[in-house]
């Protein structure tokens, strides 16, 4: 993995602009990437939906079920 130090040099080289703008520019590309990434995560964690058995979730209609005697057949 390359340091950003590295490539922001790297970048001033090759294409002969000054390091304090190549070094704007890259900060910004890192700064949207991970804005992005963060996002995304944060709609994928809302996306995730706990699902809980009936019963588990309180309320007088949802009760585990019993274990009823079974009636003696004749």
């Amino acid at each position: 993995m390359e340091t950003k130090e590295k490539i922001i040099e790297r970048i001033a080289k090759s294409t002969g602009q000054y390091y304090g703008k190549v070094e704007a520019d890259v900060n910004s590309v890192i700064s949207t990437n991970a804005s992005q990434t963060l996002k995304e995560l944060s709609d994928e964690m809302r996306n995730i939906k706990i699902s809980f058995p009936p019963y588990r979730r309180g309320g007088s209609n949802y009760t585990k079920p019993k274990n009823r005697k079974k009636k003696p057949k004749y």
